[in-house]
């Protein structure tokens, strides 16, 4: 066995004297002189592979020839030294592993940043929707604010404004929405009691939307820019910046302009778009569908106008429990004769106060025309622009 004695450990620096002796001193000694600032008094909870092996040729070495070690004791030495190698082995193929990992990690999140970055880009000169939780009054008597707001399901909604401590102070009547949901309703500026409010900024919100998401207001307009940061990407729009995560959806503005291949994938498709023209021919029997959204059960009155805007006809009708019409012009003008042939428009009396009022054509998408990239869709023998669509959905088998 091997045994050691020290003679002094007073200090982390005080000098020390080692003797080694074997079996008591029968077989050799030896004697280290030095100090505690060498690395071997440097504390460790490890017995790495070169100190084991270390151990086991010292012990080799100065075993007694006449009473050797014990083969159990050997092998179970050498298993050990085996155990030790093993781990050893396994913990850097682990940390291999861990490496590699953390390499393919980074280079899904520099790719997944590339994506985000690009969609952030193809978004410049869109138009976008975003929640708007405020709206800015300047204090102007003759004012009208816009505030738009989104529907959902619902027929009807009241827009709560809100002052600085969170109280109510004017509510407003939503109606007559649109095919996409949305209506707009405008704020004089007075309170519910009839005193005009300071100017300043007011948040704004529909009642209920806690409950209904569908429920907002929103502001939309064309995007400006974009910034990226290290919180994410910065989308600039009507003046300020906001989280690209706040964009509801995007459409393609009012340019009406989308690419070859987005155009070609509405080939085949159902869509609902406004339409307001009429192209006349002045034959015998001619007749023409005129069809109408609006609010539910009420009258509407259409009229049609020639190129140089004056009235020709009027047509009357009335909407169903889902607020559509079908009216029918007969090409004939106020005193009965035969229109001239040509193009005449279409005005839904009542639409200039209220964009819930239009005409409107449905159909599937069965061809594509193009004037320097701004596609134009033809839905039943009609061209339409693509800003025109209210609606898309998949023809059902």
């Amino acid at each position: 066995m091997l045994t050691q004695s020290i003679d002094s450990l007073l200090r982390t620096t005080a000098p020390y004297s080692v003797t080694s002796s074997i079996l008591d001193g029968g077989l050799g000694e030896a004697q280290y002189n030095g100090d505690m600032s060498g690395d071997i008094w440097k504390p460790t909870n490890e017995l790495g592979k070169e100190s084991f092996l270390l151990l086991l040729l010292t012990q080799l070495q100065y075993q007694d020839p006449l009473s050797p070690m014990e083969n159990s004791d050997f092998v179970a030495q050498l298993a050990q030294f085996r155990a030790l190698e093993t781990g050893e082995n396994t913990e850097r193929a682990i940390q291999g592993l861990n490496d590699l990992l953390n390499e393919n990690v980074a280079t899904q999140m520099y790719a997944a940043q590339s994506v985000a970055n690009s969609a952030a880009m193809s978004l410049i000169g869109r138009e976008v929707r975003m929640i708007q939780p405020t709206v800015s009054w300047d204090g102007r008597a003759d004012t009208m604010v816009p505030i738009r707001v989104h529907l959902g399901n619902a027929d009807t909604g009241t827009v709560q404004i809100r002052n600085s401590d969170g109280e109510v102070i004017r509510t407003l009547a939503v109606t007559g929405k649109d095919a996409e949901n949305s209506a707009i309703v405008h704020w004089n500026g007075r309170l519910d009691n009839g005193e005009l409010a300071k100017a300043g900024t007011y948040a704004i919100g529909l009642q209920g939307s806690e409950q209904n998401r569908a429920l907002y207001t929103f502001v939309q307009d064309v995007v400006e820019g974009v910034r990226f940061t290290a919180d994410g990407v910065l989308v600039k729009i009507s003046g300020r910046e906001i989280s690209m995560s706040e964009v509801l959806d995007v459409s393609t503005g009012e340019e009406g302009y989308m690419s070859q291949s987005s155009a070609l994938s509405l080939m085949g498709k159902e869509v609902r778009a406004r339409h307001d023209s009429i192209r006349h021919s002045a034959t015998a029997g001619a007749e023409h569908s005129i069809m109408i959204s609006g609010p539910a059960s009420q009258q509407m009155t259409v009229e049609i106008r020639n190129a140089s805007g004056h009235v020709v006809s009027t047509v009357h009708g009335y909407t169903n429990e889902s607020g559509r019409a079908t009216l029918f012009w007969n090409g004939r003008n106020s005193n009965d004769d035969m229109a001239p042939a040509g193009d005449y428009k279409i005005h839904v009396v009542g639409s200039e106060r209220n964009s819930g009022l239009y005409s409107f054509i449905e159909g599937t998408v069965d061809g594509l025309t193009s004037l320097t990239g701004d596609f134009k869709l033809r839905v039943g023998g009609h061209e339409i622009a693509v800003s025109d669509i209210l609606s898309i959905s998949t023809p059902r088998s």
